[in-house]
């Protein structure tokens, strides 16, 4: 084993890994799955008794929002602009570990009426940002598993917070967010822009349209592998790359289950009950990272992981009797689909990146003339 690929596996938590066929030892597996029942045997013995319902809450209105923002690599830069153009919006602090990130977002702003701090260098810096009694609301953009500690973090020093997906990647860690923002009453949102883009299906269901909503369909089917996951110049660290080596399962749900969440009316009434999920072996990721190696030595050390699934396919089952299926897939040659599908008494419909298309209940998707008349 190369020192590059102790470093690997220490990095991303599978020391478990066995050296010989890189498969997991059957004493990891038997470790997780007793981690996963002391979880679920957590909330069943005891279950999490609601402090203050968030949903339909106000906090106090301001003429200002005072913003600071934690990761500037990827999504954080969009996120500055265009809360730079926003009325009744200062930008007050910027943060990044690494400077060159930190000071070139600044640079955006120039010329504009925001003139932030920047805090960077460290690992502990964002906190330096949350601690400032000036900010109203923190915006979080950085690696996933960094996602709740700040965002918690924020809730504690009296900030609202607005979080990228996913704002968790665990259980415990969306009990974290749901507790804490309860308890000090401030708004956690996370960033999740398809339940704006799907607005039209959500009106529908409202106004009846769909009738009894029987089942839904969503997904994030995005061909990543090479411009995104093995691109060594795209992200900090690879640590999305390390995400799909530490864990297997749909690690980018929201996009697909957000709007149909919405439009199933969970957490209002209703709520997720079953869920089965299933992923493919990995086809893709594992040959990638080892044809790369091969010609680059920083590729070394993710020869050696075993990574995600290409392919996963989550069944839920709600509440009230409805299902929802979710694909999940960003390393097969998939054209980028985010799509969602719903189907009801009256009617279905769907809305995706290619195409929409309604229909009231018949075999046939209506014309342009028809929905019209709708």
């Amino acid at each position: 084993m190369t020192n590059n690929r102790k470093n690997f596996l220490k990095l991303t938590g599978l020391t478990s890994l066995s050296v010989a066929g890189g498969g997991i030892l059957s004493g990891f597996a038997s470790e997780k799955s007793n981690h996963y029942k002391s979880i679920v045997n957590r909330f069943i013995k005891a279950p999490h008794t609601q402090l203050f319902n968030m949903c339909g809450y106000a906090a106090p209105k301001l003429n200002t929002v005072r913003i600071g923002i934690i990761g500037l690599g990827d999504r954080g830069p969009e996120h500055l602009r265009i809360l730079a153009k926003m009325e009744g919006v200062e930008i007050k602090a910027l943060c990044d570990i690494r400077p060159e990130f930190a000071n070139k977002a600044k640079k955006l702003l120039e010329g504009s009426r925001h003139n932030p701090g920047v805090y960077t260098t460290h690992s502990e810096a964002w906190k330096e940002l949350c601690d400032r009694n000036d900010i109203d609301v923190v915006f979080i953009a950085t690696p996933w598993d960094m996602h709740t500690p700040m965002a918690v973090y924020s809730m504690e020093h009296g900030k609202h917070v607005c979080v990228e997906v996913p704002a968790a990647v665990t259980l415990e860690e969306c009990w974290q967010l749901v507790e804490t923002s309860e308890r000090t009453r401030k708004h956690c949102r996370m960033l999740e822009n398809d339940c704006f883009s799907s607005l039209l299906t959500l009106n529908m269901a409202r106004k009846g349209f769909y009738g009894d909503i029987v089942h839904g369909q969503g997904g994030y089917v995005h061909h990543l592998t090479l411009r995104y996951l093995f691109n060594k110049n795209q992200y900090w660290e690879m640590w999305r790359l390390r995400q799909n080596a530490r864990r297997n399962g749909d690690l980018y749900p929201t996009h697909g289950v957000g709007p149909i969440c919405q439009i199933m009316d969970i957490n209002r009434g209703n709520k997720l009950d079953y869920m089965v999920s299933m992923s493919s072996d990995d086809f893709t990721l594992g040959k990638t990272a080892r044809a790369l190696a091969a010609d680059d030595n920083f590729f070394e050390p993710y020869a050696y992981a075993k990574y995600s699934g290409n392919m996963n396919i989550s069944i839920i089952r709600t509440q009230r009797g409805q299902t929802i299926t979710l694909d999940h897939d960003t390393s097969s040659p998939n054209i980028h689909t985010g799509w969602q599908k719903i189907v009801g008494t009256k009617g279905t419909s769907i809305n995706s990146t290619l195409v929409h298309q309604i229909s009231d209940g018949g075999e046939h998707w209506l014309d342009e003339p028809d929905i019209k008349l709708l």
